[in-house]
């Protein structure tokens, strides 16, 4: 189906009540963060798989979205079937598949690798949750902020991101992308599913965090600090103030990655639990050209 023809209200909610819905998977995510998408519906919206895509040089290619992490099957399927069911029924039209994906059933035969997710459960009351932190984040948790060091809730977010930018947070993310996340933001902060946090230190913003929520879930979206910000250990501190304000709910922080050494490092200090998601590449050109272009 065309995007002109989903039924936005049912997909909306084939996805909330899928128990691996993801914000990612909702119509307001997809209009704003890609630039066209389509999808494999089955049945009565029983389950949906999201196509964001593309055209380049005349091809159409199903693409990964800024700022999102893996897609997937998302409602009620019928027994047996798998992820490959719903690839298989692409059109033929999309010549080219990049697809960060939650695969169930058999695995997919094209080539690609295993990537890693980190999330934390918030079911527990925030001294067990602190508990299994890494001694030393615990340790640098205990000691009072410096002088002039707090946390502030509701940093504009054009500032916000702004900052990120010059810092150069997210190498290789284009204007519109910024500019498509920013949207995003305050489409869903006036529905209380988007809020940001900033570290002061002596009246300036020296770190800076986005987050967004869907029903059970908290999503760390962007952030950065300064070198001031990374000596008051700013951004251990406000994810640290977001556990404690979400503690003892069916709840989970979801830290949208990451491969990265340093930054799995970090998330890892938190307790966090790894999730497997794959990234794979299908062409179905008879001939590929060497290269291609950047996206």
């Amino acid at each position: 189906m065309r995007r002109s023809e989903i039924d936005t209200h049912r997909w909306d909610d084939c996805v909330t009540n899928a128990s691996n819905g993801r914000l990612y998977g909702h119509s307001v995510f997809l209009d704003h963060m890609s630039d066209c998408w389509d999808a494999i519906v089955w049945g009565d919206y029983q389950a949906v798989l999201p196509l964001p895509h593309r055209q380049k040089l005349g091809v159409s290619y199903v693409y990964p979205m800024p700022f999102a992490g893996p897609l997937a099957v998302y409602g009620s399927p019928p027994t047996g079937y798998d992820t490959l069911s719903f690839l298989e029924a692409i059109p033929p039209h999309f010549w080219l598949w990049d697809m960060n994906l939650e695969v169930k059933g058999r695995s997919i035969p094209w080539p690609g690798k295993d990537r890693c997710n980190h999330t934390l459960s918030l079911r527990s009351p925030y001294p067990d949750i602190f508990s299994n932190y890494r001694a030393s984040l615990r340790s640098a948790l205990r000691k009072e902020p410096e002088p002039g060091a707090y946390a502030c809730a509701g940093i504009p977010i054009r500032p916000l991101l702004a900052k990120a930018g010059r810092l150069g947070t997210l190498k290789g993310t284009k204007p519109r992308d910024w500019r498509r996340l920013t949207q995003l933001y305050e489409e869903l902060r006036k529905m209380e599913q988007a809020f940001t946090i900033g570290w002061m230190k002596d009246g300036r913003l020296v770190a800076g965090a986005l987050f967004f929520r869907s029903p059970g879930r908290i999503y760390y979206m962007a952030a950065w600090s300064d070198a001031r910000g990374r000596k008051c250990q700013a951004a251990a501190r406000m994810l640290d103030r977001v556990v404690q304000e979400y503690a003892s709910q069916e709840c989970v922080l979801d830290f949208e990655g990451s491969d990265l050494p340093g930054v799995a490092f970090f998330f890892d200090g938190f307790g966090a639990q790894h999730e497997t998601y794959r990234f794979f590449r299908r062409w179905r050109l008879p001939c590929l050209v060497s290269t291609w272009a950047s996206k």
